[in-house]
């Protein structure tokens, strides 16, 4: 592979176009982004092993995969778990690096990526990044153009860097970089957490608060509740603790619960046979719910009728959807036998799952 010997233009198309064959033989080279210049490969596990290699970095060392807009993150974290997706919609682009488990990436030409247990992604917020990755076959590992254990290089000492580099190519863009911070780091292994603070303030956490609502709090909410909470932490593989630092909170109440009723023998029943608990349920009214700090993302009815009332009341309440997208209401098994809840059971089950698969999808990107 033959290295030119020159700093490219990423205004020239031209010019852009060769460096882009450069890095798609597998070459590598110092790209501009809004925090600090970006040493850059193809995402591949061979462009990670040449970053590896030439910052003399330990094998198990992530780096974050760089995206030209939202389309392609879209591709590359298909496996994304509910909440993420919108989350990233609203927050990203922006100027933090995001930690993700490996089971969340799927890059879409199929390229083998390394064996780490988290990777990092960014969008970054710079136009000429932007265009310039537009127009590459993968997404880009990226890490700081310095030599390891120093701090991100800037202006003539990126320069001299770059010229003493017998495999690495610059652009007119990353020298004229000012100093400036390089991207926070924000970790959502096990919640989400600020591996290291950046210029910008960390956005909230992806969570949402959903309320679970049917008329006496013991028999659908309840199961319905405890079911979406189970699913989150599998999706997210986390625990209840972490799913609250994950901005989660799932409850359930009553249109004319009384405080503190037990579930029905019939739920706790489905929940036992589900591998669930719902044992220390203990009813609220709505009205209990809604008193509650911070506004609720969601309320979700069991039944049209929950619904409705709802919508008339004319009070400032959130959003109010029916639980099920195929808008009917789950059948009330309210003083009826174990099958006639095993029967509300399935349809809960199915409400919640596509409620998930809905949380799941990326829209408006």
């Amino acid at each position: 592979m033959t290295v030119p010997n020159q700093l490219f233009d990423l205004h020239s198309e031209q010019e852009s176009a060769v460096l882009a064959q450069f890095l798609s033989s597998g070459g590598c080279a110092v790209l501009p982004t809004e925090t600090v210049p970006g040493l850059a490969t193809l995402a591949t596990k061979e462009g990670a092993e040449l970053l590896q290699r030439l910052k003399s970095s330990p094998t198990d060392r992530p780096y974050g995969f760089h995206l030209a807009n939202m389309d392609a993150l879209a591709d590359w974290l298909g496996e994304a778990p509910p909440g993420f997706p919108s989350w990233a919609t609203q927050h990203i682009p922006n100027s933090w690096t995001c930690l993700v488990p490996r089971a969340w990436v799927t890059p879409p030409s199929g390229a083998h990526l390394p064996d780490w247990p988290l990777i990092g992604f960014r969008v970054p917020q710079d136009a000429t990044f932007d265009s310039f990755a537009s127009i590459l076959p993968e997404a880009l590992w990226m890490t700081s153009a310095n030599p390891a254990g120093s701090q991100p290089l800037f202006g003539p000492d990126l320069s001299k860097w770059i010229a003493a580099q017998k495999e690495i190519v610059g652009t007119l863009q990353a020298i004229k970089i000012k100093a400036s911070m390089p991207s926070g780091i924000l970790s959502f292994e096990s919640g989400m957490r600020i591996i290291r603070p950046g210029g910008d303030q960390a956005p909230a956490p992806p969570g949402l608060k959903v309320l679970f609502v049917c008329t006496g709090n013991t028999c659908r909410s309840p199961l319905a509740a405890t079911l979406f909470q189970a699913e989150l932490r599998k999706s997210w593989n986390a625990t209840d603790e972490e799913l609250v630092h994950l901005g989660w909170t799932i409850q359930s109440a009553g249109l004319h619960a009384g405080s503190s009723q037990p579930a029905s023998a019939g739920s706790q029943t489905v929940a036992h046979e589900w591998g669930l608990d719902l044992q220390h349920h203990q009813s609220q009214a709505l009205a209990d719910a809604l008193d509650q700090p911070g506004p609720w993302d969601v309320l979700f009815c069991l039944s049209e009728g929950h619904r409705d009332t709802l919508k008339s009341t004319g009070l400032n309440i959130p959003p109010v959807e029916l639980l099920s997208l195929d808008g009917h209401g789950i059948t009330d098994p309210f003083g009826g036998s174990v099958s006639n809840y095993r029967q509300a059971g399935d349809e809960i089950k199915s409400a919640v799952q596509a409620r998930l698969e809905q949380l799941s999808e990326w829209k408006g990107t």
